[in-house]
């Protein structure tokens, strides 16, 4: 049971990742927005130099506060993108497992991306069915 539950965290983590990501992403937007920068990217390569050159919608330059501010929120994302690139590490590493192999069996089926496929195997299909109670304590 136990192992049947770490199986899980890594895609649940790796979700739980995307999603914080989006979250600063979208801060920092917010942030950008609020002084009348629309539609910049936080994720180019390049935001970091271009911050400091930024002209505010009306007139002057950032202040140095909401600068540092946006910094703090970029140094998170970096972090944030280290710790997914670790998770998708793992999760390749995890692919000559029987495990896989059972996941892709599935994307036969019609309308199963990858994805949705290795969702189902970790988190449903895990367990053995052995009669038709234990099927209809699945169902909600």
């Amino acid at each position: 049971m136990v192992a049947e539950e770490d199986a899980k965290r890594l895609l649940r983590h790796r979700e739980r990742l995307v999603r914080e990501r989006h979250r600063y992403r979208n801060r920092i937007g917010g942030r950008l927005r609020l002084h009348g920068i629309p539609k910049v990217n936080p994720a180019h390569p390049e935001f970091e130099a271009r911050l400091a050159a930024m002209m505010t919608g009306y007139g002057p330059s950032f202040p140095p506060r909401r600068v540092d501010e946006i910094r703090d929120i970029l140094m998170l994302l970096k972090g944030m993108g280290e710790r997914l690139t670790a998770v998708e590490a793992e999760k390749k590493r995890l692919r000559g497992t029987a495990d896989f192999e059972t996941a892709m069996a599935r994307t036969r089926l019609r309308g199963i991306g990858p994805k949705d496929a290795v969702l189902l195997t970790v988190e449903l299909f895990y367990r053995t069915f052995n009669n038709h109670p234990t099927i209809a304590q699945q169902s909600p």
